[in-house]
């Protein structure tokens, strides 16, 4: 109780001198016209609306051209099958008399090697993959094939 009656007296003295805090008006609301405010819902959902159409028309352009973009990919993407280059539709060209480029998937139409020629073709020694000379006729070799070298 002692306690109580020391603190009692300095607490009325600091709410004595201290002033209450300035309590001001809040500021007067905007009116706002009810048949204004309607009309400015319905101009905001009409924006909704043709924002809604123009994203599906987009959203549709955007499917359009992602399948154009499959069907080019199908028709570029190729790949070797022995001397045939197949397409990703399931086309193909036969690249004989060159192989087929295990690189990109195209037929070669130049050979700087053997390698790049078909089974059964030479390289020319130039840029050409052709069928290989006939063999020769059993030469006349005498007796016991002691003259073919």
């Amino acid at each position: 109780m002692f306690v109580l009656a020391l603190a009692l007296p300095s607490a009325l003295a600091v709410a004595q001198t201290s002033r209450p805090a300035l309590i001001r008006p809040a500021a007067a609301p905007v009116a706002v016209q009810p048949a204004a405010a309607i009309d400015q819902t319905r101009v905001i959902q009409r924006r909704l609306k043709l924002l809604g159409q123009r994203n599906r028309a987009l959203e549709s352009r955007v499917a359009t051209l992602e399948e154009a973009l499959r069907e080019m990919r199908a028709r570029t993407e190729l790949t070797c099958s022995g001397t045939t280059s197949v397409n990703g539709r399931g086309g193909s060209d036969d690249c004989t008399p060159y192989a087929c480029n295990h690189v990109d998937g195209r037929c070669r139409v130049t050979a700087a090697k053997t390698e790049h020629c078909a089974p059964g073709f030479v390289w020319n020694g130039g840029n050409q993959c052709v069928a290989p000379p006939p063999a020769d006729q059993e030469k006349d070799c005498g007796f016991l094939g002691f003259g073919c070298l």
